[in-house]
Order: structure tokens, then sequence, then C-alpha cells
């Protein structure tokens, strides 16, 4: 994710992406922070899950 704001593009969830850039551009300081799946297990999973759903519901 840090990686698709820096470019802002991602291929799989770019209205994703543009909304967190456009959020972002109203703050006057936003550091992404990169995280190992490790040491931020449960949020990985939560944005897996999330991105299956919305990827089913695009395919249907």
């Amino acid at each position: 994710m840090v990686d698709a704001l820096d470019k802002q593009y991602a291929k799989h969830f770019a209205a994703e992406v543009t909304a967190i850039v456009q959020l972002a551009d109203q703050i006057k300081l936003v550091i992404p922070t990169w995280r190992n799946d490790h040491s931020n297990r449960r949020a990985h999973e939560l944005a897996q899950v999330g991105l299956h759903a919305a990827e089913k519901r695009l395919a249907n």
C-alpha cells in the first residue's frame, strides 16, 4: 500500500488509493509507514478479506 500511495497507482484497488490520496492531500503531513505482515498480522488479514470480497463483487 505504501508503494501504491507513493506512485498514486494500484492495479487492483485504484479507487481506494485515489480516495486515500485525495484525503491525504487535505492534511499537512502524512507519513505512510510500511509494516511487515507478521507485525501487522490482523490488519493484513482484514485487508486481504476486503480485497478478495471486492474482487468477487467485481467479477459478478
